[in-house]
């Protein structure tokens, strides 16, 4: 490995906030053919050799991401990246389809929280209408965080895991409904 900056590819998949170490661990995904070229840029993983590893994440095109896996240089070994490491997905006859989107209100109740919960104003919202209940879980230096709405959420709704809502029969998704529709009908009374 080099110290020289360098592009690593793959897929952005998810992120996760761990309020305890005061970080977000971001997961990047890619195909098994990608990794020996990503190994190359990265090199041993932190946890072996001890050694700090600084990144930059930018977001490109899928196009762009195709572009750059098709001119991967070969790798350390000889053996190079030949071919398409997305293929687009088909329909019966061969031709490309796009996936269609869920709507929103298709979502199980739980994705719709945790999709409502990354929105600044979703959280403005939360801090404005129970500020008792926010300012208990507010976070050290930050306004407003998704950890912080998370926490104020579940308690408005007095569960302990957002997959609560999406069980049948229970009050806790009425309750989420009521107060998604309450945030989406501010301010029109």
């Amino acid at each position: 490995m080099s110290d020289r900056p360098a592009v690593l590819g793959g897929y952005y998949t998810k992120v996760e906030y761990l309020t305890k170490l005061a970080v977000a661990r971001v997961t990047v995904e890619m195909p098994l053919e990608l990794w020996e070229a990503n190994q190359v840029v990265l090199g041993v993983p932190p946890s072996l050799d001890g050694a700090k590893k600084y990144v930059a994440i930018t977001r490109i095109s899928e196009d762009a991401f195709k572009k750059w896996a098709g001119a991967c240089a070969p790798v350390e070994n000889g053996s190079a990246l030949a071919h398409d490491p997305l293929p687009e997905p088909q329909d019966a006859e061969g031709k490309a389809q796009d996936k269609p989107r869920t709507p929103f209100r298709d979502l199980p109740r739980s994705r719709q929280a945790a999709i409502k919960l990354q929105d600044e104003g979703f959280q403005i919202w939360l801090a404005e209408t129970y500020p008792k209940i926010w300012d208990r879980h507010y976070i050290d230096g930050k306004c407003l965080s998704p950890e912080a709405a998370d926490l104020t959420l579940k308690e408005v709704l007095g569960i302990t895991s957002k997959k609560q809502l999406d069980f049948p029969n229970s009050t806790h998704g009425e309750n989420w409904d009521r107060l998604l529709a309450s945030f989406d009908y501010r301010g029109r009374a």
